[in-house]
């Protein structure tokens, strides 16, 4: 695999706002065989070159108002052969968009939020798992493309309960849909997943002590869904086979200026029940010792000792 990027970032204002903007073109090439026996519509072997310019703007408006613009085009060349057929060349524009806000409010408070539209390119190895003959899907325009929204809310403060320490906090919730679904097809097309709807919310709490314990706690509440098309059902919405559901995280660990730091974690899950089928909840704890150079030529290194799964759940 070959790749080559030239990027360049200029700063400029705009009247009363200031501009970071990055811009650059990227340049990549990639050839695969496949080390096992060739099969039908499968790819052994394949060649994809891709050509892209991109472009990222980071405004600052003042007035603690930030803002963040970014383009994506990609244009891909790609190919693949077996024993017998040889698929291709398919060519592709993709193409993504996406848009961040950031606003400080009073108190501590951050309001933050994006809006994003991506389209996916096929890579050799979704080639090699999908059939090229079925109407060229994935390597011509038909690509597939997603919508992702998320909304959230940051809190940052010092000296909250005693002098010294630190309280951070966030919430976010996300909305994410994805139709035309690159890995939706199986290889024989008797059932395929073209659509995923997924949406939850994120919380995450942390408590610093300027003796440097600590506590950090993380709630996810997710509800992910994907759309199953087969020809005695028809298209039918389900429940996602991975669904994450609800999961919780506690951290507990302290640092010493020595750059030593020890912590338990303890990392669960609710019970869950996806397409009639229930898993049961389950905990893990995990031990984990750091330690991070203060000084001399691996300052800046991190090296972990851990024990995961420590009661084997």
């Amino acid at each position: 695999q070959d790749r080559v990027t030239l990027k360049n970032t200029a700063r400029f204002d705009t009247g009363p706002v200031r501009h970071t903007l990055r811009a650059g073109l990227d340049w990549s090439q990639q050839e695969k065989t496949m080390l096992r026996a060739p099969a039908t519509n499968t790819t052994p072997s394949g060649k994809l070159s891709r050509l892209g310019v991109f472009a990222i703007d980071d405004m600052d408006f003042g007035n603690d108002l930030r803002a963040s613009l970014g383009l994506r085009i990609e244009r891909q060349r790609i190919s693949g052969a077996n024993t017998t057929t040889a698929f291709g060349p398919f060519r592709t524009t993709a193409r993504t968009l996406g848009l961040g806000l950031e606003k400080d409010l009073a108190g501590g408070f951050t309001l933050f939020g994006s809006a994003t539209h991506g389209e996916g390119l096929a890579s050799l190895d979704v080639f090699h798992q999908t059939s090229p003959t079925r109407a060229g899907r994935f390597y011509g325009e038909d690509v597939q493309r997603n919508r992702n929204l998320e909304a959230g809310l940051r809190y940052s403060s010092s000296s909250v309960l005693r002098p010294g320490d630190r309280l951070s906090a966030s919430l976010l919730g996300y909305d994410t849909r994805v139709r035309n679904a690159m890995y939706g097809p199986s290889t024989g097309g008797a059932s395929e997943f073209p659509a995923y709807h997924m949406r939850g919310l994120e919380a995450m709490a942390r408590y610093d002590l300027e003796s440097g314990l600590y506590a950090r706690a993380i709630l996810t509440l997710a509800r992910h869904r994907e759309q199953q098309h087969t020809a005695a059902a028809g298209t039918v919405w389900r429940d996602y086979l991975y669904n994450p559901g609800q999961q919780a995280r506690l951290t507990l660990g302290k640092r010493w200026d020595s750059g030593w730091e020890f912590a338990w974690s303890l990392h669960a899950a609710r019970k869950v029940t996806i397409n009639a089928a229930t898993h049961p909840g389950w905990g893990v704890n995990d031990l984990t010792l750091s330690y991070s150079p203060q000084s001399g030529m691996l300052a800046g290194a991190t090296l972990d000792l851990a024990l995961r799964n420590l009661f084997d759940k």
